[in-house]
């Protein structure tokens, strides 16, 4: 009988895992690999076209992720279109704007590249060393595709040297696009 009332205590004290999110057609898990599901923001109310971000935290790490079709019907998933191509230098321009608001001290672009390397392109990416208001320098991925005829952007940050431009950055975008994406 002890037995069953420990077992039924640790059932009402175990959190729950959380409930997937669905938004825009596209089912955010709770967690992906190390990184937990901590917030949803919805731009498309106030801005149509902008819409819904989802943040995924680990550690120093932050992910965000957004996905959107800035009003456009018809989007397409091929990363050297010129669609996709435009929304990613509008991406890169975002970044400088964030510095000369003063979000980062300076803004350096390492490299750019598609993703992945090794098979078919699926993103356009980057590369970037961010310096922080409090003078950390730390690392940042950014990458735009698209799927779903929407536009799919995914922005990790954290400690310099922890997986910038591979490692950690890489495969939270690989795990999560991988769930994201039909097909993939």
């Amino acid at each position: 009988m002890i037995r069953i009332a420990a077992l039924l205590v640790l059932l009402v004290a175990a959190p729950a895992a959380a409930e997937p999110l669905t938004l825009s057609g596209f089912v955010f898990p709770d967690r992906v690999g190390d990184f937990a599901r901590a917030a949803m923001q919805d731009y498309e109310k106030k801005q149509p076209g902008l819409g819904q971000g989802v943040a995924y935290t680990s550690g120093p790490w932050l992910a965000n992720v957004y996905v959107y079709d800035m009003r456009r019907t018809s989007i397409p998933d091929d990363p050297a279109s010129d669609v996709l191509k435009s929304q990613f230098a509008q991406a890169q321009d975002d970044i400088q704007a964030s510095a000369r608001q003063g979000r980062w001290l300076k803004v350096e672009l390492k490299r750019t590249f598609m993703y992945p390397e090794d098979g078919p392109p699926r993103f356009n990416c980057a590369d970037y060393k961010l310096r922080t208001r409090e003078n950390t320098e730390v690392d940042s991925v950014l990458c735009v595709g698209a799927a779903k005829n929407k536009f799919m952007k995914f922005r990790v940050t954290g400690p310099q040297g922890g997986g910038g431009g591979g490692g950690e950055a890489l495969r939270f975008i690989e795990t999560l696009e991988t769930q994201l994406r039909p097909g993939a």
